[in-house]
Order: structure tokens, then sequence, then C-alpha cells
């Protein structure tokens, strides 16, 4: 038994590692790489993850790409190793679906452009699902199936995790993401910029970022259970 635990927190443990040093290395490469490329700095209030990625040039793109898919494939793998008892609840197995569904939807969120504004917003809209499912989910694993907790602190964080996703995704000022600021030159053109909160774009970090915690999230109540 200490063995087997011993085996899952190792791999656990792993998965997590790799995940989050893959996003940190996609993250800080592209700033640099952008900044060089566009000679400007990227800003995660209004651009969009597909934006740093493909703003670092051409010759770097399936590097960002690469990394991108290591930090899906292992946040793949982490879930399924961390559910133990997929058919004891049916909240293990919606967990593992929608988990491995939001892993897929993080990696096309970086690579599909809006040249297909339509696709692109279904993405974000089942990405934008999928991550509220993930913190119901498994705060509902944590609380029914066979590993149940006396303490419910994981579960909580996670259902608050999920407020916290849901509560971006019913921002009244989504519905209008689109508008732009307009300024008007003094010879009447007018020059039509983006909001310094361009809300579509900041939404989907804010949701990467839910996600990222939620699998700390995980991490932690796997040793608590």
């Amino acid at each position: 038994m200490i063995n087997i635990l011993l085996e899952t927190g190792t791999m656990l443990t792993g998965s997590l590692i790799v995940a989050i040093m893959a996003m940190a290395f996609t993250i800080i490469f592209a700033i640099n790489s952008f900044r060089i490329k566009q000679r400007r700095d990227y800003s995660f209030l209004n651009e969009f993850p597909f934006e740093l990625t493909q703003g670092v040039g051409i010759s770097f793109t399936r590097y960002m790409h690469a990394l991108v898919l290591l930090f899906s494939t292992m946040m793949i793998f982490f879930g399924f190793y961390r559910i133990e008892y997929v058919l004891a609840h049916f909240s293990g197995l919606v967990f593992l679906i929608s988990w491995t569904a939001t892993a897929f939807l993080i990696y096309l969120i970086f690579i599909v452009r809006f040249s297909s504004v339509k696709r692109h917003l279904m993405i974000s809209a089942l990405f934008f699902l999928f991550t509220i499912l993930n913190g119901l989910m498994y705060g509902l694993y944590l609380q029914l199936s066979p590993v149940f907790m006396i303490d419910k602190t994981y579960a909580i964080i996670s259902y608050i995790l999920a407020a916290l996703a849901l509560m971006f995704v019913v921002n009244p000022k989504l519905s209008h993401w689109s508008y732009m600021d307009k300024i008007e030159q003094q010879d009447g053109t007018i020059i039509v910029l983006r909001p310094k909160l361009f809300v579509l774009a900041f939404t989907e970090w804010a949701l990467i970022i839910i996600n990222i915690l939620l699998m700390i999230n995980i991490y932690f109540s796997s040793f608590a259970s």
C-alpha cells in the first residue's frame, strides 16, 4: 500500500511540475520573443493567448505549440492518475471527461486564430463551460466518492474556483466583448483601438489560471484523502 501511495504521489508530483514548467516556459519565452519580434510588450489584459504564441514569429511557433501540447498532455495524465475510482460515482467520470476536454481546449486556445471568429468563440464557450464543470465535479467527487474526506477544505476550494469561473462567464460585459474604443483625431479620422481591458481575452487568461489553481488544489487533496 505504501509503495502504491508513493508511486501515485511521485507520478502526480512529476506531472504537475512538468505541466507548470511547460506553461511557465511557454509564457516567459513567448513574452521575450514577442517583445523582440513585435517591438512592444505583450498585454495579458487585452490580447488573446493565441496572439502571444503567434506573435513570436513563424520560426518559433512550432516550439510554442510543442510546449503547450506538453502542458495539455501532462494535465490529462495528471487527471487520470488522480481519479482512482472512476466508476464509483458519476462525478469522477464526468470530471475526467471534462478535464480531458479542457486540456485539449487550452491547446486550441493558444493556436486557433480569430481568422475564424465563430470557431474561436465556440472553443472559448466550451472552455468556459468545462472549467466550471471541472470545479463542480471534482468537489462532488471528494464528497461522494470512496475517497471521501472528513476535511472538506479541498472540496470547498474546488467549488470556490468553479464559482469564480462562473463569475467571469456571466460578466455582462462579455456579451459586448467586440466593442472597441474609438479615438477621433484632429483631422477627423477615427482610430479604433482595443480597450485596456479586452474582456474576452482577459477572461481566457483568467480561466487558464483557474484551471492551474484547480490542478494544484487537486494535487494537495490527493495527500489528504
